[in-house]
């Protein structure tokens, strides 16, 4: 079988053509800056794909069934690079989410027009070995942070989840990100009070909140950082 490492911008023609291709093992999938529109077609033959990038082009239809395709990419068991953000897809975030890769370091859902709440499903990531990077940041995803999320001891690095609307109070299980150097949470409507368990994050560095409904004092614990 030959392998193909994918990293320049072709056609739509070309990406068609590619995927309709035996004898290919395709690596890399990386796409950025394009124009692509419509739906992406499944990729549950491509088991060896480890990259898949699709960001800053005009996929999907803000509707249902945008993300159908996610789901041929939990048979990817190398997959460690999953990034559609700023695109157009729609609907909420699917619950099968949580059954990519454990070698998955980067998942990047952020500026699409996914709604709904974030799946507690997102939670079986736990067995992950590093997620490096979370951002589902400027969405239309509603409710509250479920705390299963903060459970998850591998997130190092990088989480957003701003500007959309969230409400409800900071899940105490914050405590468990540990590795986690950025968190944003900027342009919700959290409120309560801010967990004293935050404190606990010893590698936080970069902790955004503004535009939120906190209350109370500023826990003392921060100051340890």
């Amino acid at each position: 079988m030959e392998s193909l490492l994918l990293h320049w911008r072709i056609s739509a023609a070309a990406f068609w053509l590619l995927l309709c291709t035996t004898g290919i093992t395709l690596v890399a999938c990386s796409m950025p800056g394009n124009s692509f529109t419509g739906d992406v077609p499944s990729f549950q033959e491509m088991s060896n794909l480890q990259w898949f990038i699709l960001i800053e082009n005009y996929l999907g239809s803000g509707q249902a069934n945008d993300l159908d395709f996610p789901c041929s990419l939990t048979n990817c068991t190398y997959l460690r690079y999953l990034d559609i953000g700023e695109n157009n897809f729609g609907e909420a975030v699917p619950k099968f989410i949580g059954n990519l890769s454990i070698t998955l370091y980067e998942l990047v859902l952020q500026v699409n027009a996914l709604s709904g709440a974030i799946p507690s499903s997102i939670a079986n990531l736990i067995n992950l070995e590093r997620l490096e990077l979370l951002d589902l940041a400027k969405n239309k995803l509603a409710g509250a942070i479920p705390p299963e999320i903060m459970s998850l001891s591998s997130l190092s690095i990088y989480a957003n989840f701003s500007d959309y609307n969230l409400a409800g109070e900071l899940p105490r299980e914050i405590e468990n990100l540990k590795n986690l150097g950025h968190l944003h949470l900027f342009g919700n409507r959290l409120s309560g009070e801010i967990p004293n368990t935050l404190g606990s994050s010893i590698s936080l560095e970069y902790l955004y909140m503004q535009g939120n409904m906190f209350t109370g004092p500023i826990p003392l614990t921060l100051s340890s950082h």
